[in-house]
């Protein structure tokens, strides 16, 4: 492993470490999932190096291994995006383990990702700009929506198979207009969702 990547992993844990302690929208979130009787154990949280643009993602338990939360330690540049990170695949484990989602289930799955882009930091001002979204009037909403459709996306329960005619899932495809369909089915529902946070912990 490459020096640069030994110090992004350290980096990573090190800031990883900072957000249990300090965040108190994670913590609240934990105690959530522990009164829920959802476990998180040692090494429930990992950070490695992905080579790819996600900046983590919530691994359910397999054969090969077990439930866990993935931080890609090459793609967290700011501390600000580990503790938006760690907010938003708990949110994630919150809704597979406590609420009994089913990701297979394109509409549930848009629903978790609509609730964990809005009850996380993905779509404050800053992570934005960042971004390089100016908007200003509906920037939050159109933040949520866009990044839910993007998650959604990458589920093949949520594509349709290629047509004859060489549909491949692109814009304006049938498998395109499944995600968008499936955001739009939940949004006024999920978007005002803020369980486990409720009111008391915004």
């Amino acid at each position: 492993m490459a020096d640069q990547e030994v110090e992004a992993i350290r980096r990573c844990q090190r800031w990883t470490r900072d957000a249990f302690q300090n965040d108190s929208q994670l913590r609240f979130l934990v105690q959530a999932l522990q009164t829920s009787g959802c476990e998180i154990p040692d090494g429930f949280v990992r950070c490695i190096p992905c080579k790819q643009k996600a900046a983590g993602g919530f691994v359910p338990a397999s054969e090969k291994h077990p439930r866990m939360v993935v931080l890609c330690a090459d793609r967290l540049k700011f501390k600000s995006l580990v503790r938006s990170t760690l907010i938003h695949e708990f949110i994630h484990y919150f809704d597979m383990c406590s609420r009994k989602m089913d990701f297979t289930d394109c509409r549930q799955h848009a629903c978790s990702e609509i609730r964990a882009a809005n009850l996380s930091y993905d779509c404050n001002l800053t992570m934005e700009l960042r971004r390089g979204n100016f908007q200003l009037r509906g920037a939050r909403e159109a933040c949520v929506r866009r990044r839910a459709k993007l998650a959604v996306q990458f589920n093949p329960n949520c594509r349709t198979p290629v047509t004859p005619d060489g549909d491949t899932g692109g814009p304006g495809s049938a498998a395109a207009a499944t995600v968008i369909d499936a955001v739009d089915a939940v949004w006024h529902a999920c978007y005002e969702d803020r369980s486990p946070f409720n009111d008391s912990n915004s």
